[in-house]
């Protein structure tokens, strides 16, 4: 039998957009030089870490209770039971990872950044990948979401910064916020153009998903702050256990519970 998450139908309060996470309130993105690379040499299959035991600490500014615990004056949503969807079967002849990885070192060697076009400290915006090419013996859907999770996992250990690129160092050290980060993955993944500002990326971002909707790999999914009135956070999507994203320490794998859980706002689901 398929599970699938269902939220109670509630009057979701307003959100102000926090910059704790993302760019600047108003903040837009603006038109990127396009990026293309092919290659036919696969690069090394990227490793999970081992998950922590305890969840890292929150974005920057955002006051989290004790996990487990719910919210404080805001409106009190339950956790959410990721759905054990199973994931179509793989076509026929399509080797995974290799068949997503195979122009990473390619797109590596291009510059992540136009250098006059910069934005405050948060530093230059990023350049445009172009779209890849999709092998023919893969399946489109199934190849993009693995994509999307084989390009997050290339950034595990990058600090947090509030920065647009993974390369630039405004002299605080590399590294991206989670909205940035997931504007960046889909960039570097698909030449997907995604806003980049938390607040705006949460409304924005392809397709907002109903509630009877199972969730599947490469969906973003938005965090409410502590009080519920705003958007603080924003998680890749990996199985019914994981998602990976940019907060405290940086960019990990990390088990959806606790906070991530209990403020979970919606979904959006890029790849369709």
């Amino acid at each position: 039998m398929t599970q699938i998450w269902n939220l109670p139908a509630l009057a979701l309060v307003s959100a102000t957009v926090l910059t704790a996470c993302g760019s600047g309130a108003g903040e837009t993105r603006q038109p990127t030089q396009a990026l293309s690379a092919t290659s036919t040499s696969p690069s090394a299959p990227t490793t999970n870490t081992p998950q922590p035991d305890t969840l890292p600490p929150p974005p920057d500014n955002v006051v989290l209770p004790p996990l487990d615990e719910p919210p404080p004056n805001s409106v009190s949503l339950p956790a959410v039971p990721v759905p054990a969807n199973p994931a179509p079967p793989l076509a026929a002849g399509c080797t995974y990872p290799a068949a997503v990885q195979s122009d990473f070192a390619a797109r590596d060697k291009l510059p992540q950044f136009i250098p006059q076009n910069a934005y405050g400290s948060w530093g230059p915006w990023p350049a445009r990948y172009a779209v890849p090419a999709i092998p023919a013996n893969c399946e489109s859907i199934q190849w993009r979401r693995e994509r999307v999770l084989a390009v997050a996992k290339k950034y595990i250990g990058l600090g947090y910064r509030h920065h647009h690129v993974p390369g630039y160092d405004g002299g605080d050290g590399k590294g991206l916020d989670c909205s940035n980060f997931t504007a960046w993955v889909y960039n570097y993944g698909l030449g997907v153009s995604m806003n980049s500002a938390i607040g705006t990326q949460a409304e924005t971002a392809g397709r907002r998903l109903s509630g009877d909707e199972p969730l599947r790999a490469g969906d973003l999914l938005f965090i409410k702050s502590a009080d519920g009135t705003a958007i603080a956070h924003v998680v890749i999507y990996i199985d019914q256990l994981n998602i990976i994203d940019s907060t405290g320490p940086g960019v990990q794998i990390r088990p959806f519970k606790g906070w991530y859980a209990s403020r979970f706002s919606h979904a959006r689901r890029v790849i369709e």
